[in-house]
């Protein structure tokens, strides 16, 4: 009965916690489109097929050191979706695999939870005319 309270209470503790990842990947599969969330009600798709490029960019030390290191650019074929964070050598792997599903931004306090895994505090999509949709 113990071991049920306890799982419970680990259970509960998960769930109070922000989400794990910032980044979903599948282990198995391919993925045909991949889901970027802005905000946790905001969503927006595209197939995998529509990538044309992505650019991986470094900021330089000598830049404000409160923005985010990172900035990754994936070009659709009617939008740029603009990915700010750090550790998104990650986020290209997966996209390389063909293995990236889902990417949500969180708040830049959360950036050191999982420091092995990609953070992304600002997903930003800019349709190919030049407005910007979120």
């Amino acid at each position: 009965m113990n071991t049920l309270a306890e799982a419970l209470a680990q259970k509960r503790k998960e769930d109070q916690t922000p989400e794990a990842s910032v980044v979903e990947a599948t282990s198995s599969e391919t993925v045909a489109f991949i889901e970027f969330m802005p905000t946790p009600h905001g969503r927006f798709g595209y197939g995998t097929g529509q990538l044309l490029h992505y650019q991986l960019q470094t900021r330089s030390p000598g830049k404000d050191p409160a923005e985010l290191p990172q900035i990754l650019t994936l070009g659709f074929a009617t939008s740029d979706v603009i990915l700010t964070g750090k550790r998104l050598e990650g986020v290209t792997e997966l996209l390389v695999e063909g293995k990236l599903k889902r990417v949500s931004a969180q708040a830049d306090r959360f950036s050191e939870l999982h420091p092995s895994m990609p953070f992304v505090s600002k997903i930003e999509v800019k349709t190919i005319n030049g407005g910007a949709e979120a």
